[in-house]
């Protein structure tokens, strides 16, 4: 059975983002195309221009020129262009009625969709922009440039899903369209799925891209090493990038950002180094320039910062992060009018930033100003109004300047939100040191810190998560779904929480409502590998093969490390009785994770499938060591042990699997079953009765009780049982035959006769039944005795057959193996004249070929080989060694 996915705890603080370089902006490019045959002219569009359009200004001469060959002759091509040189000049009021005026003229023009489209998203108005996307799609379903700019718009309005979607039709189309892989990658990390991402940059890196395209690909990959928790890997691809690009501002720049966001004292200093590094090769880099600033900021190097950070504005006069950090630097070196100035000029040029008026109120209080001080942080705290530490400075200014009132309701509000934020500390505390509890395999004291925490901050959804987690581990699952309900109320949006809910769902057997919790949980977050193992396991109960090894093949390809795929889909393939691709999976799985139990419970299981008894045994004690507390692994264990006639080593494995899981009905089967073999019949039944509890109509339990009550001599009830058997699985020959004995030892002849023709019925070959049918109805002189008489004796005779076949083969096969040739190939030719074409033909003749190859009869060892892919067309042996013949025949013609 395929297995499903379990979820690790949310880390308190957040994993570790690097700050991207390059890769905030959408770079999209307008297109001028020529119209051709559509250019024709047509009546002049009802589109009205602004007159400033129209209007002669400096520099524009390719745009008069335009409007004046437009008037003598419109065209869609002219229009279009016209749009163009408007964007370009950012004069998009303008550029909106030009594109619009061209699809007036060709409404199926998608570049005229297309450039509408990037206009409107200038100006912000997402919803037209989308309709004009979509249309140029309609137009031009191949453009790569079109799927894109949806794709970023989508993740832009919060569509992840969508977005993706549109990412990866672009790539579908244009493979070497960095930009949109490394958007994906971003989605995939913005989801908390960094494996995936690191999956989808590495393949577009195999693609060999053009030195810039490689280096935003090596930068965001960098980045995703770092938010998995691999920060050294992250580190040392930015390194190798500087060893191959030692000239290149930017990946200096890139690994300066990395040491920048480290926790360490050290990481300011590595960055500045970095920083100027990347200014050294190319003074024109200005955000290397801000980002130095910030770093000798850190550093208390004010002076040179503020140097800096001059240039910087100087270059960059309409960027309040410049004259923000330009502020800080003149604080640092108390130079409180400068800095007061350079905030002001932050403000202006963003007024809805909240820091920046903190930290004027700040300076202008500083300075006395105290009016103009409480006026900035009055308008902070309606930007943010859950910042205590400008609540008490406002407190002490209207304090200061003898307003008790106000003063009062601001210290409330900060001691209300300085409570708060304690407990939100508090709480964080808690869960992490929980997380550990959790990691150490301790789940009961991690319910007690995640209890703790909550009673602090009850409305965190991703605690009541963590919860989920520890209850899991405890095995109660109604605390621990009761938890994930509270987590989806206050966070819908939680995806591991609606994988978890899906699971358990699944578990429970409540299919359909699994499905809707797995489909949400990738609604949420479309790069989720886990949660589409899991809605895969769920098709495969269902039997929808296909629709399940499509999802674990998707999940593989979104992360090829994820082992429980791996898994799943080896799982599928051995149901198909693909057994040696199968294990190949398994081995996989193995090997990207070593401590995955189920991986080596699917091998031990193939192993013991394929005759393998002792290397099953081995790898199912792996299973056990890696999970010791599981019933599961103890059974498998067991029974692999009792099938190799380890029968104490079994009934331990038995007996500790019920101890962990005493509500497990395949433990109490499995034991009952071993109780009954040995001659056990009282504890058989006890066992057996427990697993039928347990499992209702668990046919295999019921068998075996049936046999156990008729060793007991309760034949009624073993009838009784064995009738319930027959109706859960009418095809079940052996059932059918007992139930007719039974019926037979009560004098019921007729019920008897009738079960032993369903067992004849389900197999033809049941001797016994046969037999039982030709004697009883011989007894009452109906003429059906001889048929099955008849019957009977042509199966024995077969098997008579059959077993001097089998017996001839050997004998060839000694002989053989004593290199005697001869008598080899006259035992195993009168063996294939014997058999015919019983089911061992195949293998005889395959035999006898072989024979022949090695007493240098190529023809005759083709003939015969030629013989067994008549009779097996998939028979492998037999097609590599008549390869290996054709190469001989080759060799000896020259």
């Amino acid at each position: 059975m395929c297995t499903a996915q379990q979820q690790r705890p949310i880390q308190p603080n957040g994993m570790f983002l690097l700050r991207l370089s390059r890769l905030g902006l959408v770079l999209m490019t307008l297109c001028i195309c020529a119209q051709g045959a559509r250019d024709a002219p047509n009546a002049q569009p009802n589109i009205v221009f602004p007159k400033s359009c129209i209007a002669h200004q400096p520099g524009s001469e390719q745009i008069q020129t335009l409007w004046q060959s437009i008037a003598d002759h419109p065209t869609a091509g002219a229009y279009n262009t016209l749009g163009v040189l408007y964007a370009a000049a950012d004069r998009i009021p303008c550029a909106i009625p030009a594109f619009e005026s061209a699809l007036g003229l060709d409404s199926q023009n998608w570049e005229s969709h297309y450039n509408l489209a990037l206009a409107l998203l200038r100006k912000h108005d997402r919803t037209r922009a989308a309709t004009e996307l979509h249309l140029a799609i309609q137009y031009k379903p191949d453009s790569a440039a079109a799927h894109f700019a949806l794709a970023t718009l989508l993740k832009n309005a919060g569509k992840p899903a969508e977005a993706v979607e549109e990412f990866k039709r672009t790539l579908a189309i244009d493979p070497h369209q960095s930009d949109a892989a490394i958007r994906l990658a971003q989605i995939a990390m913005e989801s908390g799925n960094p494996s995936a991402a690191i999956a989808g940059l590495e393949a577009a890196l195999s693609l060999k891209p053009a030195p810039e395209q490689e280096e935003a690909l090596q930068v965001t990959l960098a980045t995703a090493y770092a938010q998995s928790g691999d920060r050294n890997s992250g580190l040392e691809i930015l390194k190798t990038l500087i060893a191959a690009q030692p000239n290149s501002a930017d990946a200096h720049f890139s690994l300066g950002e990395f040491y920048l966001a480290e926790p360490e004292p050290g990481g300011a200093v590595d960055a500045a180094a970095e920083y100027r590094e990347a200014l050294r090769l190319d003074s024109a880099l200005d955000k290397a320039r801000l980002s130095l600033g910030r770093a000798l900021i850190l550093l208390k190097k004010y002076p040179e910062a503020i140097f800096t950070l001059r240039e910087y504005v100087a270059h960059q006069a309409k960027d309040e992060n410049g004259f923000y950090a330009l502020g800080l630097a003149y604080e640092g070196q108390n130079a409180l009018r400068e800095a007061a100035q350079s905030l002001r000029r932050a403000a202006d040029l963003n007024p809805q930033n909240a820091a920046t008026r903190n930290e004027l109120g700040a300076v202008l209080t500083e300075q006395g100003h105290t009016a103009e001080a409480i006026l900035q942080l009055q308008t902070a705290t309606k930007l943010d109004p859950k910042r205590s530490e400008t609540h008490l400075q406002l407190a002490q200014l209207f304090d200061k300047s003898g307003q008790q009132e106000a003063a009062r309701l601001e210290h409330a509000k900060y001691a209300a939100l300085r409570a708060r934020e304690d407990k939100i500390q508090s709480a964080g505390k808690l869960n992490e040191e929980a997380n550990q509890f959790l990691l150490a395999g301790n789940p009961k004291a991690a319910v007690d810190s995640y209890r703790k925490a909550l009673q602090l901050s009850p409305a965190d959804a991703k605690l009541h998560y963590n919860l989920s987690l520890a209850l899991d581990k405890l095995s109660d699952q109604i605390a621990e779904r009761e938890e994930l309900m509270k987590a989806v109320q206050l966070d819908p949006n939680l995806s591991v929480a609606q994988n978890q809910l899906g699971l358990i769902a699944l578990n429970s057997g409540k299919l359909g409502e699994a499905e809707l919790r797995l489909k949400k949980a990738l609604a949420i977050n479309p790069e989720y590998p886990e949660a589409k193992s899991n809605l895969g396991v769920l098709y495969s109960r269902q039997g929808k093969t296909d629709d399940a090894e499509k999802l674990f093949l998707q999940a593989i390809q979104e992360d090829p490390k994820y082992a429980k795929a791996y898994v799943n889909l080896g799982l599928i393939r051995a149901q198909g009785g693909a057994l040696a691709e199968a294990e190949q999976l398994f081995r996989t799985a193995i090997q990207l994770d070593p401590g995955n139990a189920d991986a080596f419970t699917a091998l031990g299981m193939l192993q013991a499938k394929t005759g393998r008894g002792q290397d099953a045994v081995k790898i199912f004690r792996k299973a056990v060591s890696l999970n010791p507390t599981s019933a599961d692994a103890h059974l498998n264990l067991g029974i692999a042990l009792v099938d190799q006639y380890d029968r104490p080593g079994g009934f331990q494995e038995f007996s500790e699997a019920a101890r962990l899981n005493p509500r497990s009905s395949a433990v109490h089967y499995n034991l009952g079953r071993f109780y009954f073999e040995t001659g056990k019949y009282g504890e058989a039944r006890a066992e057996l009765e427990q697993a039928c509890q347990l499992q209702a109509n668990f046919a295999n339990a019921l068998y075996f009780l049936a046999l156990t009550e008729e060793q007991n001599n309760e034949l009624e009830r073993s009838t009784a049982l064995f009738r319930k058997v027959v109706a859960l699985e009418p095809e079940n020959a052996d059932a059918q035959y007992l139930l007719g004995q039974n019926f037979e030892r009560l004098g019921k002849d007729t019920e008897a006769i009738e079960h032993w023709k369903a067992a004849v019925g389900s197999d033809p070959g049941h001797s016994q039944a046969l037999y039982k049918l030709a004697r009883a109805l011989s007894k009452s002189h109906d003429p059906e005795a001889r048929q099955y008489q008849a019957r009977f004796d042509a199966l024995q005779r077969e098997q008579q057959v059959t077993d001097r076949v089998q017996q001839l083969g050997n004998f060839a096969l000694e002989a053989a193996n004593a290199q005697n040739w001869p008598q080899a190939m006259e035992q195993m030719s009168e063996a294939i004249q014997l058999c015919g074409n019983c089911l061992q033909a195949a293998h005889l003749h395959r035999n006898l070929g072989l024979f022949y190859a090695r007493t240098g009869n190529i023809e005759g060892a083709e003939k015969e080989l030629r013989r067994v892919l008549e009779l097996n067309p998939g028979d492998s042996d037999a097609q590599k060694a008549l390869a290996v013949l054709a190469n001989a025949r080759t060799a000896r013609a020259k």
